[in-house]
């Protein structure tokens, strides 16, 4: 899980909800993104893929819901804290990826 507070975040009625909780992308998920935006379009995409993984949102008071997240609410977004969720997306994937004991990069398998 990760939270990112966005600038403006997700306006929700007269609402608006900068703090954004997300989980980890499944795999399920990026078949599922790619149902609502094909893969040769990043930006849609990301945007489908985040509807995916945004469980929560919040005010800065701590007030939560938890809603489903469309992709029109995405389109929405400022660019700004639509680039902040594309980062928080990067930083989880590049967590799920396999490393070395060292921390390098793994190795491939040699033919």
């Amino acid at each position: 899980m990760k939270t990112v507070t966005l600038k403006t975040g997700f306006k929700i009625g007269d609402t608006h909800y900068p703090v954004v909780t997300m989980r980890e992308a499944t795999t399920a998920d990026l078949f599922d993104a790619e149902d609502i935006a094909p893969s040769d379009k990043p930006l849609q995409y990301s945007g489908a893929l985040l509807t995916r993984q945004i469980t929560t949102v919040a005010t800065i008071e701590g007030r939560s819901l938890q809603t489903p997240i469309s992709l029109q609410m995405i389109r929405n977004l400022s660019p700004a804290d639509y680039l902040a969720l594309r980062l928080a997306l990067q930083e989880m994937s590049a967590m799920g990826e396999p490393q070395s004991a060292s921390g390098a990069e793994p190795t491939k398998p040699s033919s």
